[in-house]
């Protein structure tokens, strides 16, 4: 088990002595827990202490830490886990299968829990089960909102679901292959799900498929932010891959193995991942930055045919160093001070009819005043009628048939309307 800060340092490891299948972080990272094929679960506090460990006598496959740290869920051989913070088990069930994933809500109140005896399981904190939805083929993946109201589940019948605290069936989606992956978002209105169909799908809270996105291989991992804002997707193509909630692909990162993991952060902001190259990932929400650069860029080019005077800045050393948190931080700055100025430089024209009064017959002239009130010159200039008129059933049509070429600040110049 590894823990790192967000500059990559790694603050401490731990050895199992098996394979960890999962880890889960709280809301503040003061605790980490995580599950083994060892038949233990883990929790530890920040500094990487030992707070206790359990063993279950199966494989922990999944675990699942509260926000505030306070309960741990787990699911092991055919049971379900729920601690509490000191260790203490609260309860067990006994599932008719391996239990494949579990998921708490922020409060520790809900645990979803899906299993191969094909069923979708919710209990209370007391262990008093719920419900349970028999899908027909194992469920491997599950997802609970933040308050417990709805859960998400992924099914090896190539279907998404999605239940109300209830236990009601809101709907359910059919995709072209098992589906490993489901993220729903804090307050259960958007649903994210990956499938071996080589596909990531978002759906909203009534279940109206918003968009899909073909990677070309079976997407295992999918993490959506706490508002729906953003969907990271892992795939077995060795991608990583951020899009936001039109669907619009923001970037794509190939790591040398499948991607199993993504997690995103609550806000959008980092993306962790891990992959078959035996390394783990942080993104920051614009990749490597170089989109985020390029519009500075062109922000800053076009500043400087207005003859601003750009600031000073290290967005791109900061950059190479890795200090990605810094350089955000300041190209946001940079685009708020170029935006502004450009803005305020820009010249601004104020037209005016030389007369308001004239008759009309064909071919009727009149010219329009243009004043620049701007601080710059305006040039280029060009003008657009916003619609015919119409007197009775006669149209009336209006053509700018000249303008000026250039209008320096506070001056006056005619382009003519015919």
């Amino acid at each position: 088990v590894y823990l790192f800060d967000r500059s990559g340092k790694l603050l401490w490891s731990y050895e199992t002595g098996g394979l960890v299948d999962s880890v889960s972080i709280s809301a503040d990272g003061r605790y980490v827990a995580a599950g083994s094929d060892n038949t233990k679960v883990y929790l530890f506090d920040r500094s990487g202490k030992l707070l206790w460990s359990y063993r279950t006598g199966g494989w922990v496959r999944s675990v699942s830490i509260s926000a505030d740290g306070e309960y741990v869920a787990a699911g092991s051989g055919n049971n379900i886990y729920l601690f509490d913070r000191s260790g203490r088990l609260l309860w067990s069930y006994r599932t008719g299968g391996y239990v494949h994933s579990v998921s708490i809500s922020s409060d520790g109140e809900y645990v979803a829990a899906g299993s191969d005896d094909k069923k979708v399981y919710l209990f209370d904190r007391s262990g008093k089960l719920l419900w349970s939805y028999w899908t027909g083929w194992e469920v491997w993946s599950v997802s609970i909102s933040a308050d417990g109201s709805y859960v998400a589940a992924g099914s090896v019948d190539n279907k998404v679901y999605l239940f109300d605290r209830s236990g009601k069936l809101l709907w359910s989606y059919e995709t072209g292959g098992w589906v490993d992956s489901v993220s729903i978002s804090s307050d259960g209105r958007y649903v994210a799900a990956g499938s071996r169909d080589s596909k990531v799908y978002l759906f909203d809270h009534s279940g109206k498929l918003l968009w899909s996105y073909g990677t070309g291989n079976p997407v295992t991992s999918v993490s959506i932010s706490a508002d729906g804002e953003y969907v990271a997707a892992g795939s077995d193509d060795k991608k990583v891959y951020l899009f936001d909630r039109s669907g619009k692909l923001l970037w794509s990162y190939k790591t040398g193995g499948w991607v199993r993991s993504v997690s995103i952060s609550a806000d959008g902001s980092y993306v962790a991942a891990g992959s078959w190259d035996k390394k783990v990932y942080l993104f920051i929400l614009f990749g490597d930055m170089e989109a985020f650069i390029s519009e500075i860029n062109a922000l800053i080019d076009e500043a400087k045919k207005l003859g601003i005077s750009v600031p000073r800045h290290e967005i791109e050393a900061l950059c190479r160093s890795g200090e990605y948190e810094r350089a955000l931080e300041e190209a946001r700055k940079l685009k708020q001070q170029l935006e502004e100025a450009i803005a305020k430089a820009k010249p601004e024209l104020a037209i005016a009819l030389e007369t308001t009064t004239f008759k009309l017959r064909a071919g009727t002239r009149t010219k329009l005043l243009l004043k620049n009130t701007g601080s710059t010159s305006a040039e280029d200039i060009k003008l657009e009628v916003a619609g015919d008129d119409f007197l009775g059933d006669k149209a009336i049509v209006w053509r700018i048939i000249s303008t000026p070429e250039k209008i320096e600040p506070g001056e006056s110049r005619p382009a003519e309307l015919w």
